[in-house]
């Protein structure tokens, strides 16, 4: 726990609040971290996401269908994070623990 955040979740993990919603903390910040970003792509390694993150992904970051860009509100938190900042995954690269997220185009 960091002092004076309360409990943090991992990237796609949420937590409930009082009112009995969900809030994903730290899937937030990432999609903050995304939003800030220029460009029409970028390739980011897994280490780096984790660096930015401070923590380690959680195991279902080393399968496909965790970096799937699902939006549906019973999706993972992670892909509505980087889709809400207006991104999507291009390609997963899992051997070489990369991604490559694209500017989502309407």
């Amino acid at each position: 726990m960091r002092s004076g955040h309360g409990r943090q979740g991992r990237l796609g993990e949420c937590l409930p609040t009082t009112t009995g919603e969900q809030h994903c903390p730290i899937a937030t910040r990432w999609g903050q971290y995304l939003a800030g970003l220029s460009g029409r792509s970028c390739l980011l390694t897994f280490d780096g996401i984790e660096e930015f993150l401070g923590e380690s992904l959680p195991p279902g970051a080393d399968l496909r269908g965790w970096w799937a860009n699902e939006e549906s509100p019973d999706g993972h938190a992670q892909a509505r994070s980087w889709m809400a900042a207006g991104w999507k995954v291009d390609s997963i690269r899992l051997d070489a623990r990369q991604v490559r997220f694209v500017r989502a185009v309407d």
